[in-house]
């Protein structure tokens, strides 16, 4: 194992002082040119495209040579290099974190996620599926937008934190038939597959994988009696995966498909199970069937319309002992209709209007828990809702801009009307200085499954749920140094009322979501970043981070009051391989019983050959590369059938994928 260290840290220090020779070789290749960097566009600020420093919101932007550079595994993955952003994994699924707000049993439901502008939350949970558990494969993903910050004035319910815009790749991006395969640690194997062609004005992309993994055994030291196999889960950490995409397009409409189906194993016993019995296991499917039609009039007029219909299946297998040991079935099956019309005009000279509509009509939601002999739950209801909105970005002469918008929603099945505002004020003193000052409001209404879940063991239901509410303001400074640095710095305040929350309650120990309170929160984010010519890049931020129960004043759990994000890629040797690293650094934090998990630091890295042969790329990733020992804060539901508890659950050591693919 010594051996082993010094060979990785041998190979990380090579890397880093290849890289730093190939940047100082010769300062020409580093002048990117500030009009390049300015015209970086983003387009899920205010659903068309502008500039970043025109972007009523504080955007970061991760590409298609970043993910490649740095070899991500998931939308988690990714997300950890955002600044102010975190992820956990509990072994089953992955959470993202934003400005210090993680909540146990939280699918993501804070957070909205776009894919080529089609809503993707599903009606039921108002999940985000962010590990491997979610529906794309990152090499057919050409841009991520993270926007920061109360969204509800264009995107209405969900987009309480930010909103996630993916954008994935055309047959252009992706010309020709490529194969790919992967294989790693804990037996992981993966194959994938895909063709693009662009000719004549029309544009195809498909693509299928495959994956599985027999993953680790896992040793909990909570559960570490002889009555739990002394905390040992064997052969209880597997996965496999599979996943369609398609994307056609021609003049102005483009079509778009894919489904994804996952298939995990639970090893912590979760919810009560009996810990270490074969057969705990979760399967998710999602299927999108979409269309976009965009088309550009004279005079800067642009009309947008998207229609998509989308299913989500979920089902659980949970293992209990009643005895014997009873299989008890946990399903849902939401399917739905989502669809939008926008408009974007120039009414008026310096005034750029959008309006538009957007509805969801999911017929029947259906959540099941059964076993063999008994029906505990079979809950089944139709899902509507619909807003409208107006945004207005009115130029006030060469350096003052002012964002205003609007949203009203509706969902009437829930008796639920909505009004949330948004302003942006956005002062540009020179071209390489932006100032925004940013105030919006937002909700979250509760899902169906928050509401009115129920199960024999675990879980009771609360109708009366009420929605939750944020208010934010944010000071966005943005900076052009010396032509290739961009330097950016933040601070933002936000207050949640009627917050939902899970909690065990005491009177009959079951778990129920309830509106407990208000949170405030305050926080700081620096950022560095400098781009080249030749690819290479460098991203270090930093994040302080404080959110506190306004009743009781203390710091909520799974909130880190420090980040620290380093991503460096370069390419080397002529362009014949990119090199990726990165380091992320999380504070101690809070666990659910209120007990410390410890803070930690890791780095990954990653490097591409791109033309070992023609045709033929091979990369390597090492995950973890120094071996740490890190973990993350649990919820509520890890305990298992004897009562005992998890207090936080322990993270991959080292791990590695390499890859080969060939273009033909």
């Amino acid at each position: 194992m010594r051996t082993q260290y010094k060979t990785l840290t041998a190979l990380l220090s090579t890397t880093l002082w290849l890289a730093t020779a190939t940047a100082s070789a010769d300062d020409e290749l580093f002048q990117l040119s500030l009009e390049q960097l300015l015209n970086t566009e983003v387009t899920g600020a205010s659903k068309f495209a502008q500039k970043a420093s025109e972007a009523p919101a504080s955007v970061s932007v991760i590409t298609a040579q970043e993910i490649r550079a740095h070899g991500w595994r998931n939308i988690t993955d990714l997300l950890n290099s955002v600044r102010g952003v975190y992820g956990s994994y509990d072994r089953n699924y992955s959470y993202i974190g934003v400005r210090g707000f993680s909540r146990p049993q939280d699918y993501n439901t804070r957070v909205l996620m776009l894919v080529d502008g089609h809503r993707i939350n599903d009606p039921v949970y108002g999940l985000v599926l962010a590990g491997n558990e979610f529906p794309l494969d990152l090499e057919m993903i050409e841009r991520v937008e993270f926007v920061r910050g109360s969204g509800s004035a264009l995107y209405g319910s969900g987009a309480f934190f930010g909103v996630l815009n993916i954008i994935t790749k055309t047959g252009k991006d992706a010309p020709g038939a490529r194969v790919g395969l992967e294989v790693g640690n804990d037996a992981s194997q993966r194959g994938t597959v895909s063709w693009g062609q662009h000719r004549d004005g029309h544009d195809v992309l498909l693509s299928a994988s495959a994956s599985r993994s027999d993953g680790q055994n896992l040793y909990f030291p909570e559960f570490d009696t002889p009555a739990s196999n002394n905390g040992l889960a064997v052969n209880l950490d597997g996965e496999r995966n599979h996943r369609l995409f398609g994307k056609i397009a021609s003049g102005d409409l483009t079509l778009q498909a894919f489904h994804s189906s996952r298939t995990k194993a639970i090893p912590t016993a979760s919810y009560s199970q009996v810990f270490n019995q074969p057969g705990s296991q979760t399967m998710d499917a999602y299927t999108l069937l979409g269309a976009t039609y965009n088309h550009d009039f004279d005079h800067g007029t642009q009309l947008d319309a998207h229609l998509a219909w989308l299913r989500y299946d979920y089902q659980a297998d949970f293992l209990y002992d009643y005895p014997p040991i009873t299989t008890n079935h946990d399903k849902t099956l939401s399917s739905w209709w989502s669809g939008e019309l926008r408009l974007l005009t120039t009414p008026l000279k310096n005034h750029k209007l959008l309006t538009g509509a957007e509805f969801s009509y999911s017929p029947n939601n259906i959540m099941q828990n059964f076993d063999d002999a008994v029906v505990y739950l079979d809950d089944r209801r139709s899902k509507r809702s619909w807003g409208v909105y107006v945004q207005d970005e009115i130029s006030l002469g060469e350096q003052w801009t002012i964002n205003l918008g609007v949203r009203h929603d509706r969902e009437p099945d829930f008796s639920l009307a909505e009004t949330h505002p948004r302003i942006a004020l956005i002062y540009q003193p020179g071209i390489d200085t932006t100032l925004k000052l940013l105030h919006g409001t937002a909700y979250r209404a509760p899902s169906p499954y928050e509401a009115f879940y129920i199960n024999d063991t675990t879980f009771k239901a609360n109708p009366d749920l009420v929605s939750e509410s944020i208010r934010s303001t944010e000071l966005v400074a943005e900076h052009f140094l010396r032509r290739d640095w961009k330097l950016t710095a933040e601070a933002y305040v936000y207050d949640v009322t009627d917050l939902i929350n899970l909690v065990t309650d005491p009177s009959d120990g079951k778990l129920q979501f309830i509106n407990a309170g208000d949170v405030y929160a305050r926080g700081l984010g620096l950022e560095a970043e400098h781009a080249a010519e030749d690819g290479s890049r460098l991203r270090l931020s930093y994040a302080w981070q404080q959110t506190r129960d306004q009743q009781t004043g203390q710091v909520l759990s799974n909130s880190p009051a420090h980040l620290v994000q380093l991503n460096y890629q370069t390419p080397l040797w002529g362009e014949r391989l990119l090199a990726g690293v990165e380091m992320q650094y999380q504070s101690q934090i809070n666990a659910v019983d209120g007990l410390p998990v410890a803070s930690f630091a890791i780095v990954n890295l990653n490097l591409a050959a791109l033309k070992l042969a023609p045709g033929l790329d091979v990369s390597l990733g090492v995950f973890n590369l120094f071996d740490r020992a890190y973990a993350y804060s649990t919820s509520e539901e890890h305990s298992n059938s004897l009562g005992d508890t998890l207090h936080s659950i322990r993270q991959d050591g080292r791990s590695f994928r390499l890859r080969l693919g060939y273009q033909f």
